[in-house]
C-alpha cells in the first residue's frame, strides 16, 4: 500500500486482505523399517520382537522383559509374584532362555530349582536392545524348549563418549557406564550394576516390617571391537547372586505375623552367572560366518534348622530337618554359516554343543529322625545340534 499518510498524535490503522495462492512442490517420501520385523530372519510366525521402551510401558511389567511378554497374544503370567509365564498352555519350565545366542541358566533371583521364572529379574533392561520373543514356530537353531524363547541381545555402548548414569528405585539401586576404549578405534564398553535397595535400608536402620529382607545384586557388561576385514569381535557377561534368612531363632516371644514357619530357620540362596565371547566375519556380500562360546553356572540351594523351645520359649535344641543344593553348569560353543542367495531366500546351517555338568543333593529327616535321601548324583552329558 503506497503513500500511507500518517497524522501526528494519530494512531494509523490499514486493513489488509491476503490473496490465496498456491505452490506445487515435488513428492516427500518417508519410509521406515518394520517395527514388528524380527533379529532372526528365520522366523516365520509367532514371533514378536520387542524394545526397551516397551519393558518400561506396559503396565506391571516392572522393567522385566518376562513381565512384559505376559501382555503378548498366547502368553499370560502364572503368579503375579513371580515372572515365570504359560505361552499357550505350556508349562513355564519350558521356556528358553537366550543371550547374544548363547543358552543361559534361569536368569532370575531366588530362582527354584527346575523353574525358568523367579520373583526379581536379573536382566536389566538398559543393556538390552531389540530382541525377540517367540511362542512357537521356533526355526531350527532353537532346541530344548517346548513353550517359548527369549532370544536376548546387549546394545553396544556409546564409542564417540563416555556416559554415566544412577537410579534409585524400589527393585534396586543401579550405576552404569559406558564409553569408547581408546581415541582411535570405535570399540566400546558398556557396564552395569544393581544392589537391593531394601538391602540397603536395613543397613541404614530403616525398619520396612520385617527382618526377612531379600538381599541380591547383579551386573553385566559388553565390551564390542570392531575389527579390519568386516569382522566384529564382542564379549559379553552377566550374573547376580541371592539370598533371604528367615529367622525365628532371634525371638524372645511369639510373632503371629512372622513370614515363614514359626518353628526353623530357613536359609535360601541362588547364584547365577554367564560370560562369553562373539565373532562374526562377512566373508563377503552374500557369506556370514558367526562362532561363539561361552561358560554359564547356576546354583540354588536351602538349609531349614529346627528350632526346639520349652514353655518359656526358650530354645532347647536346634538341628537341620531339611537341606538341599543343586548345581548346574554348562560349557557352550555354537558356530554358523549364513549364505543370502537374494532378497527373499536365505540358507543357514550351524552346529551347537553344551556340555552339562550337575551336581545335586536333596535330604531331609522325619518326624522319627531317620534321614532320608531324596537325590544324590553328580552326573555330566552333552548335546549336539546340527
Amino acid at each position: 500500500i503506497p503513500n500511507v499518510m500518517l497524522d501526528a498524535g494519530k494512531e494509523k490503522i490499514l486493513d489488509i486482505e491476503l490473496e490465496q495462492n498456491s505452490v506445487s512442490l515435488s513428492e516427500v517420501k518417508i519410509t521406515t523399517s518394520r517395527k514388528d520385523e524380527t533379529n532372526n530372519q528365520m522366523s516365520s510366525v509367532s514371533a514378536r520382537t520387542f524394545d526397551v521402551e516397551e519393558t518400561n510401558r506396559y503396565a506391571g511389567s516392572r522393567s522385566d522383559p518376562a513381565r512384559m511378554a505376559s501382555n503378548f497374544a498366547g502368553a499370560q503370567g502364572a503368579d503375579d509374584s513371580r515372572n515365570d509365564i504359560v505361552v499357550r498352555g505350556n508349562t513355564p519350565t519350558g521356556v528358553l532362555w537366550r543371550l547374544e545366542d548363547m543358552d543361559i541358566p534361569n536368569p532370575n533371583h531366588f530362582a527354584i530349582a527346575g523353574t525358568n521364572g523367579g520373583p526379581v529379574s536379573m536382566l536389566n533392561n538398559k543393556m538390552l536392545r531389540k530382541s525377540d520373543f517367540f511362542t512357537g514356530a521356533f526355526p531350527a537353531e532353537y532346541g530344548n524348549a517346548t513353550a517359548g524363547v527369549f532370544d536376548l541381545k546387549f546394545r553396544n555402548g556409546n564409542n564417540e563418549k563416555h556416559e554415566f548414569t544412577g537410579q534409585f528405585g524400589f527393585l534396586g539401586t543401579e550405576l552404569s557406564a559406558e564409553g569408547p576404549l581408546g581415541d582411535s578405534t570405535r570399540a566400546s564398553y558398556l557396564v552395569n550394576a544393581r544392589y537391593s535397595t531394601l538391602a540397603l535400608f536395613k543397613f541404614m536402620g530403616i525398619n520396612i516390617g520385617t527382618d526377612a529382607v531379600p538381599k541380591y545384586m547383579d551386573g553385566a557388561f559388553k565390551l564390542n571391537f570392531p575389527l579390519k576385514n568386516n569382522a566384529n569381535l564382542s564379549f559379553f557377561g552377566m550374573g547376580g547372586k541371592s539370598n533371604i534368612d528367615i529367622i525365628v531363632s532371634d525371638l524372645t516371644e511369639p510373632n503371629e505375623d512372622l513370614y515363614g514357619l514359626s518353628d526353623r530357620d530357613q536359609f535360601f540362596r541362588t547364584n547365577m552367572g554367564v560370560t562369553g565371547v562373539n565373532y562374526f566375519k562377512s566373508i563377503n556380500k552374500k557369506l556370514l560366518f558367526k562362532f561363539s562360546v561361552a561358560g554359564s553356572g547356576s546354583e540354588s540351594g536351602s538349609r531349614h534348622m529346627k528350632v526346639e523351645r520349652d514353655i518359656n520359649y526358650l530354645i532347647t535344641d536346634t538341628f537341620t530337618v531339611r537341606n538341599y543344593d543343586v548345581k548346574e553348569y554348562r560349557l557352550s560353543s555354537n558356530m554358523s554359516l549364513t549364505y543370502k542367495w537374494n532378497a527373499k531366500n536365505t540358507l543357514k546351517s550351524g552346529v551347537n554343543y553344551t556340555h552339562y555338568m550337575y551336581n545335586m543333593f536333596d535330604f531331609d529327616f522325619d518326624a522319627v529322625g531317620t534321614k532320608k535321601t531324596h537325590i544324590d548324583f553328580s552326573t555330566q552329558v552333552g548335546l549336539m545340534r546340527v
